[in-house]
């Protein structure tokens, strides 16, 4: 897909809202849309951030982490919106995701590291460290992730970052079923697996401009594999 700058695309800027929200910062979302439609306007081309798709993505990004089911406790809804950014920053395997540990994540003052401990592509096992920056929007994945820790319940180290309702570590499965159910509530449509996170981390990316070295390293592809999930 081509993304041009001005006048814009409507999915040049839905691209680019979505990877704000991931990787930046999402708070100064009506600013950033002002200085939009205030551009188009002064060179006479029609205004993307009125177009009804820009409005949805601002919707689904917001019942994504604010609007929990009356029917889930907040506290798994917590869990639940960390793990997905967690998942969609590091470009991770859902069962990386699920083998994560405690331990496994590290804050600093600018980066949080965070351990993938080994994958598919790893054979030795070496493990690597997946740096996530800290924004100033309260969808930003560590602000997310450091929420979640305050109410998880005290392990130790070694036992798995994110737990089940009954402590134990998630399976694949049931991410999916987290996926499903965050997709569902804001509103998405299509067909949701697991594996959604790999490839919307993915996508985002790619479409944010990283390049597919850089995306290949952070996802841990050592071949052209990773185009079958752009395409996708």
């Amino acid at each position: 897909m081509r993304l041009t700058a001005l006048p814009s695309e409507v999915d040049t800027l839905v691209s680019f809202l979505v990877w704000l929200d991931l990787a930046h910062s999402f708070s100064g979302y009506v600013d950033f849309l002002a200085a939009v439609s205030r551009e188009h306007l002064k060179c006479h081309f029609s205004d993307p951030s009125k177009d009804y798709r820009v409005k949805r993505i601002f919707s689904a990004l917001r019942q994504f982490v604010d609007k929990k089911p009356q029917c889930m406790s907040k506290d798994l809804w917590i869990r639940d919106a960390a793990l997905v950014a967690i998942g969609l920053r590091t470009i991770c395997h859902p069962g990386e995701l699920c083998k994560l540990k405690f331990k496994d994540v590290k804050f600093g003052d600018k980066l949080c590291w965070v351990r993938i401990s080994s994958s598919k592509t790893d054979q030795f096992a070496n493990g690597k460290f997946i740096p996530i920056e800290y924004t100033d929007s309260r969808y930003c994945p560590v602000r997310l992730l450091k929420r979640y820790l305050e109410i998880r319940p005290k392990t130790m180290e070694d036992q798995p970052l994110f737990l089940s309702n009954r402590g134990k570590q998630l399976t694949v499965g049931a991410v999916g079923a987290i996926v499903k159910r965050k997709a569902s509530n804001a509103g998405a449509s299509g067909r949701f697996t697991a594996h959604s996170i790999r490839i919307g981390g993915a996508t985002a990316a790619i479409e944010a401009g990283l390049s597919l070295t850089q995306i290949r390293a952070i996802g841990g592809w050592d071949s052209k594999a990773v185009m079958l999930y752009l395409r996708s």
